[in-house]
């Protein structure tokens, strides 16, 4: 196992070799023709710092990808920027919740995951009002609401996943998200649906087979619960943030 480990490892550098070499994030691209007020050399550091921006959200950078969209919002303050804020403040949400771990809870971090998660939101509302038709925004928007984790907002976020799903929206893991939603809401018989239909068209990641789990969980369905959290655990590469993804399970007892 440890030899196929390190030679997964192997594979997966040069492939990120690759994709910095190849990768047409390293081109400079247009986000789009700004307004006729702006001249083409601030059209064109715009686009640049927008490109280095996502550049570095890429490569797991959040901090200097904020740089990035900040200096572009002083130029123009449009959707694409309020997005890639809000994408990068939600990356700082998952790398300090990650930090955290069931283990390593301390106060100033969870302040800080607060801080980032409201940013995050704040962000990603101005995006959407700016092009409410963008899917792509709604669909994060929710995402960074289920993080914050209130009622409030849980509910928030399930409307948009309902909107998303009415417009046929290609994000597989919309079931799944409302499910977990759902659950926290106290509604394990909705959330069961949801997996149901998730079930129905093909339950293939790691996630969602947990996902799956934890649902049975809530409605006492050890048996059920058991058996998708052995096929999560078979399906799963070793990872990071795996072992906090399954630590639950000796806890309930469950497998």
């Amino acid at each position: 196992i440890m030899r196929f480990v390190r030679l997964r490892n192997i594979v997966i550098c040069i492939l990120l070799l690759f994709a910095v070499v190849y990768s047409p994030l390293t081109e400079e691209r247009s986000y789009g023709r700004l307004s006729d007020d702006i001249t083409e050399s601030e059209q064109a550091l715009y686009d640049s710092l927008i490109t280095e921006g996502f550049n570095n959200l890429t490569f797991n950078n959040p901090t200097m990808a904020i740089k990035y969209f900040k200096k572009a919002h002083k130029i123009s303050k449009t959707g694409t920027v309020y997005a890639g804020l809000g994408l990068s403040y939600m990356k700082k949400v998952e790398q300090s919740s990650k930090k955290m771990g069931p283990k390593n809870r301390n106060e100033f971090q969870g302040i800080r995951v607060l801080q980032n998660a409201r940013s995050a939101i704040k962000f990603f509302e101005k995006a959407v009002k700016l092009e409410p038709d963008d899917l792509d925004y709604k669909y994060n928007l929710a995402r960074i609401y289920v993080m914050r984790g209130d009622v409030g907002r849980l509910k928030k976020a399930l409307e948009l996943y309902k909107e998303l799903k009415e417009k046929n929206s290609t994000y597989r893991d919309i079931n799944l998200q409302m499910a977990s939603i759902y659950r926290k809401l106290d509604q394990p018989e909705r959330a069961a649906e949801l997996i149901n239909d998730y079930i129905a068209v093909g339950a293939d990641s790691t996630r969602g087979l947990y996902e799956i789990a934890k649902t049975y969980m809530a409605q006492s369905n050890f048996n059920k619960a058991a058996y998708y959290y052995l096929l999560a655990l078979e399906n799963a590469a070793e990872e990071d943030g795996l072992e906090a993804l399954f630590e639950d399970i000796d806890r309930k007892s469950v497998v």
